[in-house]
């Protein structure tokens, strides 16, 4: 299967390191660094996942999963800091460290509950 990651953060240097990160495991991945832009591929592109980085505020990942409802049903997941709440609408939720490892584990079991394309 053949998975296409939409990677959203407001910081260059840490998309570029998830792509790297997300390509070493073969999967696809496209980056946007502002939420409207986001939004617009998400009208445009079919992604499998779309992760969404901590370091945007809460309420402005709420107001992009519920705009992304209104045009896709794709799965996000809200990367969180410890001790955040968990963000509303978002399908999966998981306390952002610095190990890449605990990432990609997470977007593997999301993936495979995914129903086969």
């Amino acid at each position: 299967m053949e998975v296409h990651i939409l990677s959203v953060s407001y910081d260059r240097g840490l998309l570029k390191r998830r792509e790297n990160l997300f390509r070493s495991q073969g999967w696809q991945v496209t980056s946007a660094i502002r939420l409207e832009e986001a939004l617009h591929l998400c009208r445009t592109q079919v992604f499998d996942l779309v992760i969404i980085s901590r370091f945007i505020p809460k309420s402005k990942k709420e107001r992009f999963i519920k705009a992304l409802r209104s045009v896709s049903t794709t799965p996000v997941l809200a990367l969180i800091g410890p001790g955040d709440d968990t963000v509303s609408g978002a399908d999966h939720s998981l306390v952002a460290r610095d190990k890449a490892v605990t990432l990609v584990d997470t977007v593997k079991k999301i993936l495979l509950k995914l129903p086969a394309a």
